[in-house]
This record gives C-alpha cells, sequence and structure tokens, in this order.
C-alpha cells in the first residue's frame, strides 16, 4: 500500500498564532535582557574608570603636598639651626613627610588593582596602563527635569521593557490554555495505491486506488474538566506578573528620583568643597606665616595642611560622585 495525505488547518483555538507571538516575544525579551547586562557592564567600567581617575588626582595632590612639605622641612631645619624653632618641629614635619609617602604607596597600589579591574571588565591584558582624562566638570553636565527623566524610562528602562514582556508572555500563556477546549477545524485529504484489494469483498489480487477528502472537526471533551485547573493556575501567574510589573514601575521612579536628586545634590556638595579648599589656602597660609613669625604652633600648621590636603580629596571625591551618579541615572532611564 502507498499513500499520500495533507491536512490544512484552518482553526485550533488560535494556539498558532499565539505561538508565533511568545516566539517574538521571547526574542524581544533576550535582547532587553542583553541591553540590560551591557548597560550593566557600562555602568561597572564607568565606575572603575572614575575611580582610577580619582587615584591619579589624589596621587598629584599627594605629589604636590609632598614637594610643599619638603620645601617647609628646608625652612624650619634652617631655623632650627639658628636656634628658632625647636628640633621636635623638624621631627614633626619629618613624620608627616613620612605618612604622606606611605599614602602615596597606598595610593599607587589602589591604581594598580582599580586598572587590572577595570582591564578585566574591558577587555584588556591585566597590565597594560590605562590613563584617564581629566576630570569633567560635572556643572557642565545640563538635565532635564525629573519629569522628562521619568518619561524616558517609560520607554528605555530594561526592567520596565523586561517585566513588561514577562507580564505579556503570562497573558498568552493563559490565551493558550483557554484555547484547549476550543474546537479543532481543519481540511484532509488522503490518496492511496493498494494490491491485493481488500477494502471491499470479494478480495481481488489488482490494484485498488481510493481518494478522500473532507473536513474534520474535533473537539477534546476531556479537557473540559482537566483545563480548569490549568486554566486557575495561569490566571495566577498572570496576576503575579501584573503585581511584579506594578513594583517595577514603582522601583524605576524612586531609582530615577534617587539618582536626580543625588546628582543634583553632588552638584550642591562641589561648590561646598571649592569654598572649603579656598577657605582651606588662605587658612594654611595665614597660619604658615604665623609660625614663621613665631606667632603659631608647629602642630597648627601640620593641622592647616592636613585640613588643605582633605579639603582638595573632597573637592576631587565631590566630582566623581557626580559623575558616577549622572551615570547611575542613565543606567536606570536606560540611556546608558
Amino acid at each position: 500500500k502507498v499513500s499520500a495525505g495533507y491536512y490544512f488547518n484552518i482553526y485550533n483555538g488560535n494556539k498558532l498564532n499565539l505561538a508565533i507571538k511568545s516566539k517574538e516575544i521571547g526574542a524581544e525579551l533576550a535582547n532587553e535582557q542583553r541591553d540590560l547586562s551591557i548597560s550593566e557592564i557600562k555602568l561597572q567600567a564607568a565606575a572603575y574608570y572614575l575611580d582610577l581617575q580619582r587615584s591619579y588626582i589624589f596621587k598629584k595632590l599627594v605629589i604636590d603636598d609632598i614637594s610643599n612639605q619638603e620645601e617647609q622641612l628646608s625652612e624650619i631645619e634652617s631655623l632650627s639651626k639658628n636656634g628658632v624653632v625647636l628640633e621636635s618641629d623638624v621631627l614633626r614635619v619629618k613624620l608627616k613627610l613620612s605618612n604622606q609617602k606611605m599614602m602615596l604607596v597606598k595610593i599607587d597600589n589602589d591604581i594598580a588593582i582599580t586598572n587590572q579591574k577595570l582591564n578585566i571588565v574591558i577587555g584588556l591584558p591585566d597590565h597594560e596602563l590605562v590613563q584617564p582624562d581629566s576630570l569633567q566638570d560635572p556643572a557642565m553636565i545640563v538635565l532635564p527635569d525629573y519629569e522628562e527623566w521619568l518619561k524616558i524610562a517609560e520607554h528605555n528602562s530594561y526592567d520596565y521593557n523586561i517585566s513588561s514582556s514577562k507580564t505579556e508572555l503570562s497573558r498568552i500563556a493563559l490565551k493558550s490554555v483557554k484555547a484547549n477546549v476550543r474546537p479543532k477545524v481543519g481540511l484532509y485529504g488522503e490518496f492511496y495505491l493498494a494490491n491485493p484489494q481488500i477494502f471491499l469483498y470479494p478480495y481481488s489480487p489488482s490494484n485498488y486506488t481510493l481518494g478522500v477528502f473532507g473536513v474534520r472537526a474535533s473537539f477534546p471533551l476531556s479537557e473540559l474538566y482537566l483545563n480548569k485547573p490549568k486554566e486557575r493556575v495561569a490566571k495566577l501567574n498572570l496576576e503575579r506578573e501584573e503585581l511584579e510589573h506594578h513594583h517595577v514601575e514603582d522601583k524605576i521612579r524612586e531609582d530615577v528620583f534617587a539618582a536626580f536628586t543625588r546628582f543634583n545634590e553632588a552638584l550642591v556638595r562641589i561648590n561646598v568643597a571649592k569654598d572649603d579648599v579656598a577657605q582651606s589656602e588662605e587658612n594654611a597660609r595665614i597660619i604658615s606665616e604665623n609660625y614663621f613669625h613665631q606667632s603659631a604652633l608647629i602642630t597648627d600648621l601640620l593641622d592647616a595642611n592636613i585640613q588643605l590636603l582633605q579639603s582638595q580629596f573632597n573637592l576631587a571625591s565631590a566630582k566623581i560622585a557626580a559623575q558616577i551618579q549622572y551615570y547611575q541615572l542613565q543606567h536606570v532611564t536606560g540611556t546608558l
């Protein structure tokens, strides 16, 4: 017996279209997850780069401070030889210089460690040196207002789009389960050639051909009972995804507001740090003059120098923090 047949689906509860739609949304979900991973890597690379940039700024500040302290030490040693100041003043300055040099060693180690982390993220050899550019002034960054950032996040946020895709997949899964109790209709046909002929009596040793075509319809009666718990499970999954999607919306608003607020806070901190640096420079100048005129103690001079260096550190850290918050805001809104 040799036969050939065909079946053409007319209606099957729309299962085929739902399966196609599910695959399309699954592909979109995979793309969003890939883009989220890329954005996270960019944010991590930016954080390492800015950390490296901060260490280089700290290194330059410490080197400049060591140079200034060595000049002061030379002057104090001259005064000590002439009996104007005590030998203990010289020892105190030398001790501070030793601490500064030790700090410089630590900063160099921080640079090496951060450089390796950055190289691993961006795919460079471990010991290849990355030299950061000069630090951009965050005050030059012009930001849209908070409401505009929210609109951007609603269209571009990776978490929002991923959650939306998962919710749509659950909705399609529910529709697919409901389709189990719908009829199946299609066109079918069959043609065969047989020998011997045993389809009709009496049988005969001759070729026999038969062609059949028509409409075939079926309905799964057992699914009327078996499908009810499946549908309840699918509905619960959809409700869970919808609740999770609302939670993601709230979380995105929180993250956008936090990043936006922290960035503006960082800009204010930069201005405060600039004023602090100016005041510390003036204070260090006055204390230095007073010390060399014998109207201030060596501890006052060392404290003033330390305060100046710390204020310079704070200014650099504030600028780096503002840059990180800006990249964090871009990451949350899906524009990094």
